[in-house]
């Protein structure tokens, strides 16, 4: 679904780990910390809960397997 073009200008898959990668290395330039991938996560739970979206298809999108409304 994303993808990023390298140095050698190839067509690369942009993998959780390499986000992360480039996260970091911008927000270490701004003095900004480590945050975690699972940051992203909640926080995305967090967006489509108060947006109105049931918490059963907020479930279903972050393939969970306990109930979303206790991470909220």
């Amino acid at each position: 679904l994303f993808s990023y073009r390298d140095p050698n200008d190839a067509l690369q898959v942009m993998t959780r780990v390499r986000f992360m990668e480039v996260c970091h290395m911008v927000w270490g330039e701004q003095g900004v910390p480590h945050i975690s991938a699972h940051s992203f996560r909640v926080g995305g739970a967090t967006n489509y809960l108060r947006s109105g979206v049931p918490a059963s298809t907020v479930k279903v999108m972050g393939r969970w397997n306990s109930d979303v409304l206790q991470y909220w």
